[in-house]
């Protein structure tokens, strides 16, 4: 996952790169007066932003670029999405200023256009405008390199009202722009790597009390079986299970806290790989109960001998990665993972 993400980062640097190459282009090309016709991110170095901030009136997020790569600082420095991040940039850079639309400094409000200073420091939802922010350095505080501010909606629905912070003055862009402020949408939701459906030979779970379920495959692209059944089960079922484990995604990312540590797990998912690698997913207590509820701990495994130095660096930075913190999944997800065995009887 580390190895990914390193990689789109890069990815995501690149594109900035080009992308400032051609904003300077149409900026050196481009004869319109003032900002009307220009692009929203017009002469700016995006390719040196370290920091890009988003607020709105639901949250901030705060996104930076470290050693390892681009993480949410709301999220316990969680490794961010650099392909949303870099969605948002380009789509930026691609809507173009509209007209200039002739309003008075008290009519703001009105287009949720209002900074936080011109509103008592407070974020209110139709008033409060959303704002991002480019920042070079690692601090806040640092060169500012780009804000705008993101107001209403047309009544129309056709364009959304924009400002700079240093004027009154109220652009409509066609498009229509919002900014996700859930911290939690921003993390790289992906736990296993593209490729990890053929990778997985065995899967096995836990819950409690009852019967453990497994399901195993002697290669890649050969059918599940399940150990143990008394008759054939559904294969579409066990299907389902090897389907939701690969795609599996976070919802939300924390710091451990004192019940993710050392606590015996309520429930787990074992996942096997032919390489000889394995990840376990040990599922909390829900609270007020001894059921499995939605947030987990991850750890991976690799046995002294096997694998290869990329391998076992490989399961050393999953482990970095996951050690502190706990995962969300969706209920769904849970749900599917932590079925028991009777629900992959096939049907009479």
């Amino acid at each position: 996952m580390r190895m990914r993400h390193l990689v789109w980062a890069a990815l995501l640097l690149a594109a900035l790169a080009s992308l400032q190459w051609t904003l300077d282009w149409a900026r050196r090309h481009r004869q319109s007066p003032g900002l009307v016709g220009r692009y929203l991110i017009g002469s700016v170095r995006v390719d040196e932003a370290r920091i890009i901030l988003v607020e709105t009136p639901i949250g901030q997020v705060t996104l930076r670029h470290t050693a390892w790569g681009w993480v949410v600082d709301e999220q316990d420095g969680f490794a961010a999405d650099v392909a949303k991040m870099r969605a948002l940039l380009l789509r930026m850079a691609q809507t173009p200023i509209g007209q200039r639309v002739p309003i008075a400094p008290e009519q703001l409000g009105d287009m949720g256009l209002l900074q936080k200073v011109e509103n008592q420091w407070r974020f209110e939802a139709g008033r409060t405008a959303s704002v991002l922010t480019l920042v070079h350095g690692e601090k806040l505080s640092h060169r500012l390199i780009y804000q705008v501010l993101i107001g209403n909606p047309r009544s129309d629905g056709n364009g959304t009202y924009v400002r700079f912070p240093e004027s009154h003055a109220v652009y409509l862009v066609p498009d229509r722009l919002e900014l996700d402020g859930r911290a939690e949408a921003w993390i790289e939701h992906r736990v296993f790597e593209p490729d990890a459906a053929a990778a997985v030979r065995e899967i096995r779970v836990r819950t409690g009390t009852a019967p453990l379920v497994t399901l195993m495959r002697a290669a890649a692209g050969h059918p599940w079986q399940m150990a143990g059944a008394a008759a054939p089960p559904a294969p579409e079922r066990l299907q389902e299970l090897a389907t939701a484990l690969v795609e599996l995604r976070i919802a939300a990312v924390s710091a451990r806290g004192q019940a993710g540590r050392g606590a015996p797990a309520a429930a787990s998912v074992e996942v096997r790989f032919f390489d000889g690698r394995s990840i376990t997913l040990g599922f909390l207590p829900a609270p007020g109960g001894r059921i499995a509820g939605r947030q987990a701990v991850l750890a991976a495994r690799l046995p002294a001998e096997q694998g290869d130095r990329a391998l076992r660096r490989r399961v050393e930075a999953f482990n970095r990665h996951f050690a502190t913190r706990t995962v969300t999944l969706s209920a769904a997800q849970a749900a599917t993972l932590l079925r028991g065995r009777e629900s992959y009887r096939a049907a009479p």
